[in-house]
């Protein structure tokens, strides 16, 4: 099952080899579409996408079955 994060989504991310306190607020350029999340943790999910960690809200992230096609 993969999920979906629209173009201009806030989310926190974490840069791969980063210190596990080094999250910061990023706006997506582009349409992501990952995989399984790595946790589910109080209301948020936890992405690993191209060694970068993405930490987004769950009302933001769409069950990529579920999406429209355009």
């Amino acid at each position: 099952m993969s999920y979906f994060i629209k173009k201009g989504t806030r989310v926190t991310v974490r840069r791969p080899n980063a210190k596990p306190t080094e999250w910061f607020s990023y706006q997506t350029q582009k349409d992501l579409r990952l995989g399984e999340p790595l946790s589910i943790e109080r209301g948020s999910y936890l992405f690993e996408y191209q060694n970068w960690r993405i930490r987004v809200r769950k009302n933001q992230v769409e069950l990529a079955a579920n999406r429209k096609s355009a």
